[in-house]
């Protein structure tokens, strides 16, 4: 595998989480569950919550340097590093997936009426994305930190 394959991947989970919890509050809004500033508080939430994830992500495929390096193979020490920085960035992005499909369930389900829905689901990414980033700064730490060892 290419170091720039596994960058892509690393960002292509991170920017996955970011649609399909976005989508959720998206077509909660759509469906009329949610109100106008229901939908800027959580997208903003979801886009300060992702935010550092995608730009070290996408700052570590620009930093690469020449094209080279970044098409260089990487070994199977680092390969095994990216396999585990991948489980890790799914997983991070598993905690904060599950609620927000619970609030979409919720809000498409009209005999559900919880007026504090959108508190709590706010709540809920910024606590858990505070608490679980120690997930996720491996992940980041192991895009720059390989950059000249690769074995």
């Amino acid at each position: 595998m290419k170091r720039l394959t596994s960058q892509l991947w690393l960002t292509g989970i991170f920017l996955l989480g970011l649609i399909l919890a976005e989508a959720a509050v998206v077509i909660a809004y759509v469906r009329g569950s949610i109100a106008d500033a229901d939908i800027e508080r959580l997208s903003t939430t979801l886009l300060k919550t992702y935010a550092v994830p995608l730009a070290v992500a996408i700052a570590a495929i620009f930093a690469d340097g020449p094209r080279q390096s970044a098409e260089r193979a990487i070994g199977q020490a680092a390969l095994r590093k990216m396999r585990l920085a991948a489980v890790l960035a799914a997983l991070w992005n598993l905690l904060l997936l599950w609620r927000t499909g619970v609030f979409l369930m919720r809000a498409l389900d009209p005999a559900s009426e919880n007026p504090n829905e959108v508190a709590q689901l706010e709540h809920y990414i910024e606590r858990v994305a505070e608490l679980s980033s120690f997930l996720i700064a491996a992940a980041l730490v192991w895009l720059f930190g390989e950059r000249d060892k690769e074995r």
